[in-house]
C-alpha cells in the first residue's frame, strides 16, 4: 500500500501536487520530538501558575507530551483544534465547564433533601418497596448528603457518591425493588439520572488540551517536513487520499480516472495489515 501510493503520487505528480525532490524518512521520531519540544517551549513555558498546574496534570513533562502526541499525530484531527494558544484553550474550556457546572448545581441541595425525605418516609414502614440489604439508609443518606454538599460547593467537580450515582436513578432503584413493590418515584430521581448524564457530557479539560497539543504538533511536524523536503509512510496514504478528494484538489477527478486506467484491478495481499 505504501509503495503503491508513493508510485501514484510520483507518476501523477502534477495532478497530485506531490513534489519531485522529497525524501522518504522511515523513522520520524526525531522530527516528532523536535515538534513536541517546540510546543513545550512555545506553549507550556509561558503559562501562568494555575494554567501550568492544569497542563502538568495532563502531561508530567516533555516525555509524556511527546509520547501522547506521537499516539495522535497521524489522526485526522478536527479543523481549528490548534487555534489560539494553549492558555486560551485552558481559559475557554475551564470557563465553559464552570458555567455549565454552575447551572447544573442549581436546586440540587433542596432536591437531595426531598429525595431523602421521600426515602425516609418509606424506610421505617413495612411497605418499604426496596430491599433494605441493597438500599440501606446509611448508604443512601451518605449519597444524598454528598449530592447536597456538591451542589453547595462552587469548586466541587463531581459529587462523591460512588454506587449512589447509579443506584438512585430510576433503573437503579427498580433493580433493587421487591418483586411485589408498588411505588411511584418522585420526578427528582429521573432528574438525577439526567444530571449524572449531563456531568458525563461536560467538556473535558484534559481532552481539549490533548487535542490542542496534538493538532499543533501535527502542524509543526508538517512544517518541519516541508522545510526538510521529507515525508513519512503515513503521509503517503494521507496525501493520496487528499489528492483524490475533490474538496481538497481541483484535479482529483482527473487523477482518479488516470489511476483507474492504469490500475483497473487491485489485489491486496495480507489485507489485515491495512
Amino acid at each position: 500500500i505504501d509503495a503503491w501510493c508513493q508510485r501514484m503520487l510520483r507518476e501523477h505528480a502534477f495532478d497530485s501536487g506531490c513534489l519531485f525532490d522529497e525524501e522518504l524518512v522511515a523513522n520520524e521520531r526525531a522530527m516528532q520530538r523536535e515538534a513536541a519540544h517546540d510546543y513545550w517551549r512555545q506553549q507550556i513555558y509561558v503559562l501562568p501558575a494555575t494554567a501550568l498546574d492544569t497542563a502538568l496534570g495532563v502531561w508530567s513533562g516533555l516525555d509524556a507530551l511527546a509520547a501522547d502526541a506521537q499516539a495522535l499525530v497521524d489522526l485526522d484531527l478536527p479543523a481549528g483544534a490548534a487555534q489560539g494558544s494553549l492558555a486560551d484553550c485552558i481559559d475557554r474550556v475551564s470557563s465553559e465547564r464552570a458555567a455549565r457546572l454552575e447551572r447544573l448545581k442549581r436546586g440540587w441541595a433542596e432536591r437531595a433533601r426531598e429525595m431523602q425525605d421521600w426515602l425516609d418516609g418509606w424506610y421505617d414502614g413495612k411497605d418499604f418497596p426496596f430491599e433494605k440489604a441493597r438500599l440501606k439508609k446509611v448508604h443512601y443518606s451518605a449519597w444524598l448528603q454528598a449530592l447536597a454538599a456538591w451542589a453547595e460547593d462552587p469548586q466541587a467537580e463531581r459529587p462523591d457518591m460512588k454506587l449512589g450515582a447509579t443506584r438512585l436513578t430510576p433503573p437503579g432503584l427498580h433493580a433493587v425493588a421487591k418483586p411485589d413493590a408498588r411505588y411511584e418515584l418522585p420526578p427528582h430521581f429521573e432528574a438525577f439520572e439526567q444530571l449524572m448524564q449531563a456531568l458525563e457530557a461536560l467538556p473535558s479539560l484534559a481532552s481539549a488540551l490533548r487535542l490542542h497539543a496534538a493538532a499543533s504538533i501535527q502542524q509543526r511536524l508538517a512544517w518541519l517536513k516541508q522545510q526538510a523536503g521529507s515525508f513519512g509512510f503515513a503521509d503517503l496514504l494521507n496525501r493520496l487520499d487528499a489528492a483524490l478528494d475533490p474538496a481538497r484538489n481541483a484535479a482529483a477527478e482527473r487523477l482518479r480516472e488516470r489511476i483507474l486506467a492504469q490500475t483497473p484491478v487491485a489485489l491486496v495481499d495480507e489485507f489485515q495489515d491495512t
